[in-house]
Protein backbone atom coordinates (compact mmCIF):
# COMPACT_ATOMS: atom_id res chain seq x y z
CA UNK A 1 0.00 0.00 0.00
CA UNK A 2 1.31 3.47 -0.91
CA UNK A 3 2.01 6.01 1.80
CA UNK A 4 -0.38 8.94 1.99
CA UNK A 5 0.74 12.20 0.37
CA UNK A 6 -1.89 14.33 2.14
CA UNK A 7 -2.46 13.78 5.87
CA UNK A 8 -6.08 14.93 5.58
CA UNK A 9 -6.98 11.87 3.49
CA UNK A 10 -8.86 9.48 5.75
CA UNK A 11 -8.75 5.84 4.61
CA UNK A 12 -10.81 4.67 7.58
CA UNK A 13 -13.60 7.09 6.61
CA UNK A 14 -13.47 5.89 3.01
CA UNK A 15 -13.63 2.21 3.94
CA UNK A 16 -16.41 2.74 6.48
CA UNK A 17 -18.70 5.07 4.54
CA UNK A 18 -17.64 5.55 0.92
CA UNK A 19 -16.74 2.06 -0.28
CA UNK A 20 -20.04 0.50 0.91
CA UNK A 21 -21.98 3.27 -0.86
CA UNK A 22 -19.86 2.86 -4.00
CA UNK A 23 -20.57 -0.91 -3.97
CA UNK A 24 -24.31 -0.22 -3.82
CA UNK A 25 -24.10 2.29 -6.68
CA UNK A 26 -21.95 -0.10 -8.69
CA UNK A 27 -24.56 -2.84 -8.33
CA UNK A 28 -27.43 -0.44 -9.00
CA UNK A 29 -25.83 0.65 -12.26
CA UNK A 30 -24.48 -2.82 -13.17
CA UNK A 31 -21.08 -1.20 -13.56
CA UNK A 32 -18.45 -2.71 -15.84
CA UNK A 33 -14.95 -1.58 -16.61
CA UNK A 34 -12.78 -2.34 -19.62
CA UNK A 35 -9.05 -1.72 -19.64
CA UNK A 36 -8.38 -1.75 -15.90
CA UNK A 37 -5.20 -3.67 -16.64
CA UNK A 38 -3.88 -0.52 -18.35
CA UNK A 39 -3.47 1.20 -14.97
CA UNK A 40 0.10 0.67 -13.71
CA UNK A 41 0.59 -0.38 -10.10
CA UNK A 42 3.37 2.13 -9.50
CA UNK A 43 4.78 5.35 -10.93
CA UNK A 44 3.37 8.81 -11.52
CA UNK A 45 0.17 8.83 -13.53
CA UNK A 46 -2.66 11.16 -14.48
CA UNK A 47 -6.12 9.76 -15.22
CA UNK A 48 -8.48 12.19 -16.96
CA UNK A 49 -12.25 11.61 -17.02
CA UNK A 50 -15.36 13.08 -18.55
CA UNK A 51 -17.54 14.88 -15.98
CA UNK A 52 -21.17 13.88 -15.55
CA UNK A 53 -23.69 15.74 -13.41
CA UNK A 54 -24.00 12.75 -11.08
CA UNK A 55 -20.20 12.75 -10.58
CA UNK A 56 -20.22 9.60 -8.45
CA UNK A 57 -19.18 7.55 -11.47
CA UNK A 58 -15.73 8.95 -10.74
CA UNK A 59 -15.85 7.50 -7.21
CA UNK A 60 -16.85 4.11 -8.61
CA UNK A 61 -13.87 4.23 -10.96
CA UNK A 62 -11.48 5.39 -8.24
CA UNK A 63 -12.62 2.64 -5.87
CA UNK A 64 -12.08 -0.09 -8.44
CA UNK A 65 -8.68 1.28 -9.37
CA UNK A 66 -7.76 1.27 -5.68
CA UNK A 67 -8.92 -2.31 -5.17
CA UNK A 68 -7.05 -3.47 -8.29
CA UNK A 69 -3.76 -1.58 -7.85
CA UNK A 70 -3.72 -1.01 -4.05
CA UNK A 71 -2.89 2.60 -4.90
CA UNK A 72 -4.50 5.75 -3.50
CA UNK A 73 -6.19 7.72 -6.28
CA UNK A 74 -5.97 11.44 -5.50
CA UNK A 75 -8.97 13.15 -7.06
CA UNK A 76 -8.74 16.90 -7.67
CA UNK A 77 -11.95 18.67 -6.64
CA UNK A 78 -13.50 22.05 -7.40
CA UNK A 79 -12.51 24.95 -5.12
CA UNK A 80 -16.19 25.46 -4.21
CA UNK A 81 -16.12 22.26 -2.14
CA UNK A 82 -13.43 23.79 0.09
CA UNK A 83 -15.03 27.23 0.63
CA UNK A 84 -17.06 26.37 3.70
CA UNK A 85 -15.68 24.58 6.75
CA UNK A 86 -18.69 22.29 7.28
CA UNK A 87 -18.25 20.91 3.75
CA UNK A 88 -14.46 21.07 3.68
CA UNK A 89 -14.01 18.82 6.72
CA UNK A 90 -15.60 15.94 4.79
CA UNK A 91 -14.34 16.80 1.32
CA UNK A 92 -10.69 16.83 2.34
CA UNK A 93 -11.04 13.30 3.73
CA UNK A 94 -11.67 12.07 0.18
CA UNK A 95 -10.40 14.64 -2.32
CA UNK A 96 -7.68 17.20 -2.89
CA UNK A 97 -8.34 20.84 -3.70
CA UNK A 98 -7.71 21.44 -7.38
CA UNK A 99 -4.58 23.59 -7.38
CA UNK A 100 -1.51 23.23 -9.54
CA UNK A 101 0.60 23.01 -6.38
CA UNK A 102 -1.37 20.01 -5.10
CA UNK A 103 -1.32 18.32 -8.50
CA UNK A 104 2.45 18.61 -8.73
CA UNK A 105 2.81 17.34 -5.17
CA UNK A 106 1.03 14.13 -6.12
CA UNK A 107 2.94 13.55 -9.34
CA UNK A 108 6.34 14.45 -7.89
CA UNK A 109 5.68 11.83 -5.21
CA UNK A 110 5.04 9.25 -7.98
CA UNK A 111 1.34 9.22 -7.12
CA UNK A 112 -1.84 8.60 -9.07
CA UNK A 113 -3.83 11.74 -9.84
CA UNK A 114 -7.40 11.81 -11.16
CA UNK A 115 -9.23 14.81 -12.56
CA UNK A 116 -12.02 15.86 -14.90
CA UNK A 117 -10.64 18.74 -17.00
CA UNK A 118 -14.14 19.96 -17.93
CA UNK A 119 -14.93 20.70 -14.29
CA UNK A 120 -18.29 21.93 -13.08
CA UNK A 121 -19.04 23.64 -16.40
CA UNK A 122 -18.95 20.26 -18.14
CA UNK A 123 -20.99 18.63 -15.35
CA UNK A 124 -23.92 21.05 -15.79
CA UNK A 125 -23.90 21.23 -19.59
CA UNK A 126 -27.26 20.94 -21.32
CA UNK A 127 -28.57 17.49 -22.24
CA UNK A 128 -28.18 18.47 -25.91
CA UNK A 129 -24.42 18.25 -25.30
CA UNK A 130 -24.44 14.73 -23.88
CA UNK A 131 -21.38 12.57 -24.53
CA UNK A 132 -19.28 15.66 -25.30
CA UNK A 133 -16.37 17.14 -23.42
CA UNK A 134 -15.66 20.84 -22.87
CA UNK A 135 -11.88 20.77 -22.89
CA UNK A 136 -11.04 23.26 -25.64
CA UNK A 137 -9.66 25.84 -23.21
CA UNK A 138 -8.62 23.38 -20.52
CA UNK A 139 -4.93 22.79 -21.14
CA UNK A 140 -3.37 23.29 -17.72
CA UNK A 141 -3.34 19.53 -17.10
CA UNK A 142 -1.47 19.03 -20.40
CA UNK A 143 1.25 21.50 -19.44
CA UNK A 144 1.45 19.80 -16.04
CA UNK A 145 2.09 16.42 -17.67
CA UNK A 146 4.70 17.86 -20.01
CA UNK A 147 6.56 19.58 -17.16
CA UNK A 148 6.50 16.48 -14.93
CA UNK A 149 6.79 13.96 -17.79
CA UNK A 150 3.69 12.14 -16.58
CA UNK A 151 1.82 9.60 -18.74
CA UNK A 152 -1.92 10.14 -19.20
CA UNK A 153 -4.69 7.56 -19.17
CA UNK A 154 -8.12 8.48 -20.50
CA UNK A 155 -11.15 7.05 -18.69
CA UNK A 156 -14.55 7.52 -20.34
CA UNK A 157 -17.97 6.68 -18.95
CA UNK A 158 -20.35 7.95 -21.64
CA UNK A 159 -23.54 6.51 -20.15
CA UNK A 160 -23.00 8.55 -16.96
CA UNK A 161 -24.65 11.38 -18.90
CA UNK A 162 -27.85 9.31 -18.97
CA UNK A 163 -28.23 9.20 -15.17
CA UNK A 164 -29.79 12.67 -15.26
CA UNK A 165 -31.09 15.01 -17.92
CA UNK A 166 -29.93 18.55 -17.31
CA UNK A 167 -31.56 21.57 -18.92
CA UNK A 168 -29.90 24.96 -18.92
CA UNK A 169 -31.15 28.45 -19.76
CA UNK A 170 -30.02 32.07 -19.49
CA UNK A 171 -30.61 32.15 -15.74
CA UNK A 172 -28.67 28.96 -14.97
CA UNK A 173 -25.82 30.13 -17.20
CA UNK A 174 -25.79 33.55 -15.51
CA UNK A 175 -25.65 32.02 -12.02
CA UNK A 176 -22.79 29.71 -12.98
CA UNK A 177 -20.75 32.35 -14.82
CA UNK A 178 -21.07 34.88 -11.97
CA UNK A 179 -21.35 32.78 -8.82
CA UNK A 180 -19.92 29.43 -9.96
CA UNK A 181 -22.96 27.66 -8.51
CA UNK A 182 -24.52 24.69 -10.40
CA UNK A 183 -28.01 26.17 -10.40
CA UNK A 184 -29.81 23.56 -12.54
CA UNK A 185 -32.60 21.04 -12.10
CA UNK A 186 -31.49 17.48 -12.92
CA UNK A 187 -34.20 15.02 -13.99
CA UNK A 188 -33.80 11.41 -12.95
CA UNK A 189 -36.42 8.72 -12.37
CA UNK A 190 -39.91 10.13 -13.14
CA UNK A 191 -38.19 13.51 -13.61
CA UNK A 192 -37.24 13.48 -9.93
CA UNK A 193 -33.86 13.53 -8.21
CA UNK A 194 -33.46 9.76 -7.84
CA UNK A 195 -30.80 8.59 -10.34
CA UNK A 196 -31.86 6.53 -13.33
CA UNK A 197 -30.64 2.89 -13.16
CA UNK A 198 -28.67 3.15 -16.40
CA UNK A 199 -25.85 0.67 -16.98
CA UNK A 200 -22.48 2.35 -16.45
CA UNK A 201 -19.44 1.22 -18.41
CA UNK A 202 -15.96 2.69 -18.07
CA UNK A 203 -13.45 2.42 -20.91
CA UNK A 204 -9.80 2.94 -19.95
CA UNK A 205 -7.13 3.67 -22.53
CA UNK A 206 -3.50 2.55 -22.46
CA UNK A 207 -1.09 5.23 -21.19
CA UNK A 208 -0.38 8.14 -23.51
CA UNK A 209 3.20 9.29 -23.01
CA UNK A 210 4.12 12.96 -23.36
CA UNK A 211 6.87 13.95 -25.79
CA UNK A 212 10.23 14.17 -24.10
CA UNK A 213 10.83 17.90 -23.90
CA UNK A 214 12.60 20.18 -21.47
CA UNK A 215 10.64 22.89 -19.67
CA UNK A 216 12.03 25.60 -21.92
CA UNK A 217 10.89 23.60 -24.96
CA UNK A 218 7.22 23.46 -23.94
CA UNK A 219 5.73 25.73 -26.56
CA UNK A 220 2.08 26.42 -27.36
CA UNK A 221 2.39 24.03 -30.32
CA UNK A 222 3.70 21.21 -28.13
CA UNK A 223 0.86 21.76 -25.64
CA UNK A 224 -1.79 21.93 -28.36
CA UNK A 225 -0.57 18.76 -30.07
CA UNK A 226 -0.49 16.69 -26.88
CA UNK A 227 -3.85 18.12 -25.83
CA UNK A 228 -5.36 17.10 -29.16
CA UNK A 229 -3.99 13.57 -28.82
CA UNK A 230 -5.70 13.21 -25.44
CA UNK A 231 -8.96 14.76 -26.66
CA UNK A 232 -9.01 12.45 -29.67
CA UNK A 233 -8.63 9.43 -27.40
CA UNK A 234 -11.46 10.61 -25.15
CA UNK A 235 -13.78 11.27 -28.10
CA UNK A 236 -12.99 7.83 -29.47
CA UNK A 237 -13.95 6.18 -26.16
CA UNK A 238 -17.09 8.30 -25.77
CA UNK A 239 -18.22 7.25 -29.24
CA UNK A 240 -18.44 3.66 -27.99
CA UNK A 241 -21.66 4.51 -26.15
Amino acid sequence: MEEKIFDSMDEAFSYKYILPLVKILSLYHRHEIYGLENVPKKGRLLIVENHSFASYDGFILGAKIHLYTKRIPYGLADHQLFRFDFIKKYTEKLLVEGTMENAKKVLNAEGLLMLAPGGMKEAIRDEKEKYKILWNNRKGFVKLCLETQTPVIVAACPSADDIYNVSTNRLTNFVYENLKIPFVYPKGVLNGLFPRPVKLVHYISPPIYPPKVKKNEITKEVIDNFHQEIVNQMNQLLSRH
